[in-house]
């Protein structure tokens, strides 16, 4: 099982900070001593909040970051911890993200969505996220991520019920995914969470996880 940089990122009070001057509130609580101060900036920036309403379910992310590396990351609200999180909340955010080499997904055969379904890596409150890593220590070591030989039941195009012409415009627009990033374009899957990630698996299957040629956003 491949290893990777990992960071959290939730709400605690000053007692559980491990920052320099200690204070109540978000901040990157735990990370792995490769995880750089630029990349748990921008990591915390891009997990920071929730959708309104948002009061069940993930939000996963994955991107490229300024440095080179992709970060895949697991957002939810769980139950506030009065000693931990904050007494007078009833929900927190917690983010945890891995980190990855670049070249990962090429070299352990992976894709991001497959290391996001994989529940064996983040914590799932703050009182495991305390028993595992400890209540003040930022650095932590790095966590093991999914089985190496990835996942053998991918969905083909055909699985999926996907017309030819549309899954090549889809398959377009993933290799166009740098240049609609830059441009602040987005492409939206309207469906229900399985069916748009099932899309998105195999989608990264067919383009063979290539970092020349893998979406980036």
């Amino acid at each position: 099982m491949p290893a990777a940089d990992h960071l959290i990122y939730t709400r605690v009070t000053k007692a559980y900070s491990p920052a320099a001057t200690p204070f109540d509130g978000y901040q990157v609580v735990h990370r792995s001593a490769d995880v750089s101060d630029d990349e748990a900036a921008e990591i915390g920036k891009r997990v920071a909040g929730l959708p309104d309403g948002m009061t069940a379910g993930v939000r996963l992310q994955f991107f490229r970051q300024s440095t080179g590396r992709p970060a895949l990351c697991r957002t939810w609200n769980t139950k506030s911890d009065p000693k931990i999180t904050d007494p007078k909340r009833k929900l927190a955010v917690l983010a945890h993200a891995v980190v990855l080499p670049a070249g990962a997904f090429a070299q352990w055969k992976l894709g991001p969505l497959e290391i996001l379904d994989d529940a064996s890596w983040p914590v799932a409150d703050p009182a495991s996220m305390v028993k595992a890593y400890g209540p003040r220590t930022e650095v932590v070591d790095a966590v093991r991520v999914c089985d190496e030989d990835g996942d053998d039941t991918i969905q083909s195009p055909d699985d999926l019920g996907w017309d030819a012409d549309e899954w090549k415009k889809l398959r377009g627009l993933a290799l166009a995914a740098k240049e609609l990033v830059a441009g602040g374009r987005v492409v939206f899957l309207q469906g229900d969470g399985g069916a748009a990630a099932n899309v998105l698996r195999t989608l990264f299957t067919t383009l063979q996880l290539g970092e020349a040629r893998k979406p980036t956003s």
